[in-house]
């Protein structure tokens, strides 16, 4: 994951 911080990461979903 390179950036779950408003922005949707390579999984596509948000993990916050």
């Amino acid at each position: 994951m390179t950036s779950s911080v408003s922005s949707t990461p390579s999984t596509g979903r948000n993990l916050g």
